[in-house]
């Protein structure tokens, strides 16, 4: 495949990674606002946040990577 390809494929899959992490940190923040006090509910919309987060940066940090590798290709 050529250079050009790779790149076009792979900003596609990281921005759709990156959408859905959005979606969910989203998703979470309104279970947050919603949970109505409930411990156990605010615990999992709090969980689900900071697991969005993380996967983001996962996301990020691994499109750096291979952007980097490309680069060198």
């Amino acid at each position: 495949a050529d250079n050009g390809e790779i790149r076009t494929i792979l900003n596609i899959v990281f921005g759709t990674i990156g959408a859905l992490a959005l979606l969910m940190i989203t998703v979470s923040g309104l279970r947050y606002v919603l949970s109505a006090g409930d411990p156990q509910k605010t615990a999992q919309a709090r969980n689900g946040i900071i697991y969005s987060l993380v996967g983001l940066t996962i996301a990020i940090m691994a499109e750096a990577i291979v952007h980097f590798v490309v680069g060198r290709l």
